[in-house]
């Protein structure tokens, strides 16, 4: 299958379908956005440790570090009671909290989301404070962590000064004596920078890698609504879901683009264009609804008791193409196999029958001769195209004129346009072949409908027509 045809099968076939999965989410985000109340954001800057960051790695575990404790349900809650919000649910007002980072620095800002300003403000500022509370409590059990560790050392160092103080007191020789001192003198010195690095963490106002509060939020500012992202966003997710059920709906009732691919399918060539007015296909509609009537045989009737449409124009080249096919076949009636839309059909078959029944132009001297537009379009067996039988005499076969060249050649034997549907006029005389009326997008039913009645009949198929509408007939 080429890409025009998918287009034209998913696209344009469904272009009604593409239109309500385009438009529905538009309108989803339009409401959405009329409704909803506008939304204010504050934020507080904290730090989450005086130390520096080394890599990008120890800068995202800072980050997710302060989003873990911003985002909890009981860090929210103590922030919540601290700044005397009690109609915000902690889950909700979590879901609101972001953390950004200023590059890979340990500052952050925590920001908090509401439909109230002061509400924004005063949550912001209370978890910032939370988070710094919790931060520090880490870190100072880090602190304690280190502090026993070095105490340990402490013990350990004071136990070895022990033993070499022991060995010291009880030799005499001055070698040994010599190297016992230089130990004690090593560890007198272990002792004393351990001792000093206790007393350093242990002191209340020691601030190395300790987290900050560096600034509380002070005013909320009325977050920016990017409809334009959003409803951009709408359409392609709409369009997508559009293109995804009409790709699913050709699957499962598959269509044939247009005439060429119907012909194509059939493996017959395409012999023309027929050129229909929409006009005439919506007069007929409008009659009908204007009798009540709209399918079956009373529509039939009442189509015929209101007046047929006149008949679309065939190109005098089709003609030709069409009564050339025919000759081939040794053909002298055309059964008329109608794929498509009713409406369309009809009128496009009743110019079919004017232009085959009638002479075609031909050139002279004077330039092209046209038929004479009184005669009538007579079927097989002196019925009209309608199926009617004709009124007065029978005005008996149709006169064809062939061109070959620049030279008119007229036979005398009848080339008739008869329906399909039309019982009347079908006999059994093998001289019949089968001529295929297709609009766009058929369906592929109607393919195998063909072809079927090709092999059940015996009545080769001489080509496809299609039908199109007149540019600039569109009202």
């Amino acid at each position: 299958m080429e890409m025009n045809e998918a287009f034209r099968r998913i696209v344009v076939g469904h272009r009604r379908l593409l239109l309500f999965f385009a438009l529905a989410p538009l309108l989803v985000v339009a409401v959405l956005t009329a409704t909803t109340h506008p939304s204010y954001a504050a934020s507080a800057r904290i730090q989450q440790s005086s130390a520096k960051v080394g890599s990008d790695t120890e800068a995202d575990s800072v980050v997710n570090q302060v989003r873990g404790i911003a985002t909890s349900t009981t860090a929210v809650n103590q922030a919540l009671q601290a700044a005397g919000v009690n109609d915000r649910p902690a889950s909700e007002v979590a879901g609101e909290v972001t953390v950004t980072q200023f590059g890979a620095s340990p500052v952050l800002d925590l920001t908090v989301t509401d439909s109230r300003p002061d509400v924004a403000t005063r949550v912001a500022t209370a978890l910032a404070r939370t988070v710094v509370d919790y931060l520090g409590g880490e870190q100072q059990r880090r602190v304690q962590a280190l502090i026993s560790q070095m105490q340990g050392q402490q013990r350990q160092l004071y136990a070895q000064r022990q033993a070499v103080v022991d060995r010291l007191s009880a030799t005499v020789d001055r070698a040994q004596i010599a190297t016992l001192s230089a130990q004690l003198t090593t560890l007198d010195q272990e002792l004393s920078d351990l001792g000093t690095t206790v007393r350093q963490l242990q002191l209340p106002d020691a601030t190395v890698g300790s987290a900050m509060l560096i600034s509380p939020a002070t005013k909320a500012e009325q977050v920016i609504r990017r409809r334009v992202t959003d409803f951009t966003l709408a359409l392609l997710a709409g369009l997508v879901a559009g293109l995804l059920v009409a790709s699913v709906l050709e699957v499962l009732r598959p269509r044939v683009a247009d005439p060429g691919s119907f012909a194509r399918e059939l493996g017959v060539p395409l012999l023309g264009q027929i050129t229909l007015s929409r006009r005439r296909a919506r007069g007929r509609r409008a009659r009908r609804r204007a009798t009540g009537v709209h399918r079956g045989g009373q529509a039939a009737s009442a189509d015929a008791a209101l007046g047929a449409d006149p008949p679309a124009t065939v190109p005098l080249e089709t003609a030709l193409v069409v009564r050339r096919a025919a000759a081939r076949e040794h053909a002298h009636t055309i059964v008329v196999v109608e794929c498509g839309k009713l409406d369309q059909v009809e009128a496009g078959a009743a110019g079919l029958a004017d232009a085959l029944a009638a002479p075609p132009a031909v050139p002279s001297s004077n330039g092209w001769v046209q038929p004479d537009p009184r005669r009538r379009r007579v079927g097989a067996e002196g019925h009209d195209f309608s199926g009617h039988a004709a009124p007065g005499n029978d005005p008996g076969p149709a006169t064809t004129t062939v061109l070959r060249g620049q030279q008119a050649e007229s036979s005398a034997d009848g080339l008739h346009v008869v329906r399909l549907r039309d019982d009347s006029a079908l006999t059994n005389d093998p001289g019949h072949v089968l001529l295929v009326l297709g609009t766009n997008l058929t369906a592929y039913a109607e393919v195998r409908r063909v072809a079927d009645l090709c092999a059940a009949t015996g009545w080769p198929i001489i080509g496809v027509l299609g039908l199109r509408y007149r540019k600039g007939a569109r009202p």
